[in-house]
């Protein structure tokens, strides 16, 4: 009977141990693609694991719901909501609900990033006339405060913070055409990284914060592409890609680039996630499931790559 109960604890502490490895693994089973779509006319966010399994929609509130972010720290997601009727930022838990609203403004509150220990979130808001970029508490929101990170009196917009904090990535006009510039989150310091004429979009770090993706207009086939710019040196490296490519961001182990492909401009066609592998330029098209055999198939808008931590 001894050597039968070790065994069971052993066997037992080995299954704990097992979970509690899954939480912090990088693979299938902890990574997930978050993903807008519109079935049914207005855009709601879904989860899928990266081997296309496990299709589930986050939240099921009225209104549109865009632009999820992750925060492994807090477990959290924060996302632009309408479901009060004006476009405010929302917070909900990893299943969807507990959904709490974080911004109170008749102006519009959207795309908003967490900074990397989850305590506060940049958004970009026309609170104060042209989009400028703001910061809240996480969870007190708007009610206890607001710092205005940003005073350029231009469109501001597409925050991103840096995953060791110290920089938040957002486009400017400042210029004319939307450039990408750093700014660290107190405000004090700012740099521009782009200088072209073209425009410069939707910027997002890579997992090791030493790269930036975004969508510019540079390829050879002028139209929407995606580049990396490398903030050490500063060089640009754009990728040349057969069909116009938005929102791109990185693969939770930063080896590959997951975007939102929409044909070419002589032949459109409805939006589908792709992948490029950076070491071999290698595109694969990410099938989306169907939420059930008589649903419709799935065109993404906009996605998100992460690790996940199960909610639990």
């Amino acid at each position: 009977m001894r050597s039968f109960s070790r065994i069971r604890a052993g066997l037992l502490g080995g299954a704990v141990f097992l979970l509690s490895g899954w939480t912090a693994w990088a693979g299938p089973f902890s990574e997930r693609i978050l993903f807008v779509a519109n079935p049914g006319g207005l855009s709601k966010i879904y989860i899928v694991r990266p081997d296309g399994k496990d299709l589930s929609r986050l939240t099921h509130s009225h209104g549109l719901e865009r632009e999820p972010q992750v925060s492994t720290a807090v477990r959290s997601v924060a996302y632009r909501g309408t479901r009060d009727g004006n476009d405010e930022i929302y917070r909900c838990n990893l299943v969807g609900n507990e959904i709490t609203r974080l911004t109170h403004n008749p102006a519009s509150d959207r795309q908003p990033s967490w900074s990397p220990d989850g305590e506060r979130i940049v958004f970009a808001t026309q609170r104060w006339g042209e989009e400028e970029l703001a910061i809240i508490d996480s969870r007190k929101g708007d009610s206890e405060g607001i710092f205005r990170l940003t005073w350029d009196r231009c469109q501001n917009c597409s925050p991103n913070w840096s995953p060791d904090g110290k920089w938040i990535v957002y486009c400017s006009c400042m210029q004319g055409q939307s450039d990408l510039y750093i700014i660290s989150p107190d405000g004090q310091t700012k740099r521009r990284l782009t200088r072209e004429k073209q425009e410069d979009l939707q910027p997002n770090w890579s997992p090791d914060g030493k790269q930036i993706v975004y969508q510019t207009q540079r390829g050879p086939r002028d139209t929407a592409s995606i580049a990396i710019y490398t903030l050490e040196t500063g060089e640009i490296k754009v990728i040349d890609l057969p069909e116009v490519a938005n929102y791109p961001t990185w693969s939770a182990d930063g080896q590959s680039i997951l975007y939102v492909a929409l044909g070419t401009r002589l032949l459109p066609r409805p939006a589908q996630l792709q992948t490029y592998r950076i070491s071999n330029g290698e595109l694969r098209k990410f099938e989306l499931p169907r939420l059930s055999l008589t649903s419709p198939l799935l065109t993404a808008q906009e996605s998100e790559w992460t690790p996940f931590p199960f909610p639990w």
